[in-house]
């Protein structure tokens, strides 16, 4: 059987003519955009989209669009909104697969038209013995093979790794297809070029290769799980990520992907990485703890909480949430020393607690680092509540936490402040009793 010429150039004779002949060929073939079905097998080709003809685009959003109901016009303005928004992001997601298989049927129409372009340029003789090959690549790897023309690309084979990620809703089957055969076309020629006898070496190089290229592949998806998985299986192999990316897609919640929900895994978990049990505060944990270290010290743990299996057992290695209110008598997270029932009672009956007076005069005292964030405050007006447009003189809130003697901490209050004489008394009543208490 003799093939209608679609190649218009000069015909390859024989293999041995390959070498001074393919590059003519190639030049051909990049006019006809077929180049890389040649010389890359599967080949995903990033503009196969662009073929798509407007009418066909046109008829894919208006399927979409008839596939998905209405939204009620009776419901309220917010629900209505929130309604369409979700409406148009599965729109939107039944046009993406639409597409997609469309650019699989015209992929494997131009796979099909460059295996026949490529056969009606060699000789009969030729095309006998290459007809039965299944597509353009492995013709085109005949070919080279058989004239002994290396034209491995490494670079061009790692850039089509680096492409292929997980789309938004696909099949786990039909990802691993084609990342498997993506990442195979890069691998098989670094093995074939590798010097290395051992072939366990070969294959623990292989499995890594895949295990890193699935890492990126997958994200941002199923980034937060494919890190706890590996924090699981520090060893796992590439059949174990596989098999667990393929068991979570599979039980995904059809809002999975939605534009909340984007990237799996809330926002809480994320927050939930860094926290303190003791004072609750989020910029440390409780082995850094300084409220920690000094009730472990003083012997004064809040009850019902559980000690970690890490403590801080150093002062200089803890660290003091300023921001975060925390009594330093009670010990609780709910309140501070300023409004302490406890502290207030123990107060007029003259029997505080002899080690909250150091522990206080350690807290007046912090590190250099906290010295010099109290030094230097950040530019603002009002250096209580941060706002811009008020002076600390004027701050309501000021003036409500000093009436409620619930003043912030790391706060000092002026002496030109309208309620200074208020703040004070209070200040002056827990000294004294401090003083008392030393005293017996």
């Amino acid at each position: 059987m003799v093939l209608n010429r679609a190649y218009k150039g000069k015909l390859l004779a024989s293999y041995e003519e390959f070498d001074e002949w393919h590059q003519g060929f190639l030049h051909h073939a990049r006019f006809v955009d077929i180049a890389e079905y040649l010389t890359n097998k599967a080949y995903d080709d990033p503009n196969v989209a662009d073929r798509i003809s407007a009418a066909k685009m046109h008829l894919i959003r208006a399927n979409a669009e008839h596939a998905e109901a209405e939204v009620p016009s009776t419901l309220s303005l917010e629900a209505y909104e929130q309604a369409s928004l979700r409406r148009q992001r599965h729109v939107n997601d039944r046009v993406t697969l639409a597409v997609m298989s469309e650019c699989s049927a015209i992929q494997a129409r131009v796979a099909k038209f460059a295996k026949f372009y490529l056969l009606s340029a060699l000789s009969p003789a030729l095309q006998e013995d290459l007809m039965d090959l299944p597509g353009a690549f492995e013709v085109w790897e005949a070919l080279r093979t058989r004239s002994h023309v290396p034209t491995v690309d490494f670079l061009s084979a790692f850039d089509q790794v680096a492409v292929v990620k997980y789309i938004r809703r696909e099949e786990a089957t039909h990802f691993f297809d084609r990342f498997e055969n993506t990442i195979d076309r890069f691998i098989k020629p670094l093995l074939a070029s590798s010097q290395t006898p051992d072939v366990k070496i070969k294959d623990n190089l292989v499995d890594k290769l895949r295990v890193s290229f699935l890492s990126y592949a997958i994200a941002p998806h199923l980034a937060q799980e494919f890190t706890l998985w590996r924090n699981e299986k520090p060893d796992g192999d590439y059949a174990y990520f596989k098999a667990k990316a393929k068991e979570k897609l599979a039980n995904l919640p059809l809002d999975a992907f939605t534009l909340e929900n984007s990237v799996l895994g809330t926002k809480a978990s994320k927050d939930k990485r860094i926290f303190c049990n003791y004072c609750h505060s989020r910029k440390h944990k409780d082995k850094n703890c300084r409220h920690l270290y000094f009730a472990m010290t003083d012997a004064v743990v809040r009850e019902g909480y559980e000690l970690p299996d890490r403590v801080p057992t150093r002062l200089e290695d803890t660290e003091l949430d300023m921001k975060r209110r925390f009594c330093n008598y009670c010990q609780s997270h709910k309140h501070t020393d300023t409004v302490c029932a406890s502290l207030e009672r123990d107060v007029n009956e003259g029997c505080v607690r002899s080690s909250y007076k150091n522990r206080k005069r350690q807290r007046e005292n912090p590190s250099n680092d906290e010295e010099s964030q109290r030094k230097s405050p950040p530019p603002r007006f009002c250096m209580y509540c941060d706002s811009m447009y008020h002076h600390d003189t004027a701050c309501s809130k000021l003036a409500d936490d000093i009436e409620n003697s619930n003043v912030r901490q790391d706060y000092v209050v002026q002496r030109d402040h309208p309620h200074f004489n208020q703040y004070d008394a209070f200040q002056k009543r827990i000294s004294f009793s401090l003083h008392a208490s030393e005293i017996q």
